[in-house]
């Protein structure tokens, strides 16, 4: 997945302030993914973060 695509409607994939996790992924679940996304198939999944308070 690129993260820089100018194709795309949103050329940035991320945003300042965005919080972003990576989960791990098996071997066979890699391919799955990596062969959705050069047929145009892939969805990326997008979560709201809703606790903001970082204060403690």
């Amino acid at each position: 997945m690129r993260l820089y695509d100018p194709e795309r409607v949103k050329p940035i994939l991320f945003e300042a302030g965005n919080y972003i996790k990576f989960i791990p992924v098996s071997e066979e679940e890699y391919y799955k993914i990596e062969k959705e996304i050069q047929e145009g198939k892939y969805q990326l999944r997008i979560y709201e973060y809703l606790n903001h308070n970082l204060s403690g």
